[in-house]
């Protein structure tokens, strides 16, 4: 599980905030198939957000893309 800007340096977003919004928006709600959302702070993706059906990661500002 990702801790976000709630307890992580590295995080650049809450997504454990992401995450519980998420899922109040979606839990329960027909789909075609079971699948799995993943929410990442940082680059380091310690909740496998890259891994799942749906994954958010970490927003870069364009100014600061290498």
């Amino acid at each position: 599980m990702c801790l976000g800007t709630r307890a992580c340096k590295k995080a650049k977003q809450d997504s454990p905030g992401l995450g519980f919004a998420l899922d109040k928006e979606f839990y329960g709600k027909p789909a075609p198939a079971k699948f799995k959302m993943g929410v990442s702070g940082c680059s380091n993706c310690c909740s496998d957000s890259w891994m799942k059906d749906i994954g958010f990661l970490e927003l870069i500002p364009d100014s600061k893309r290498s």
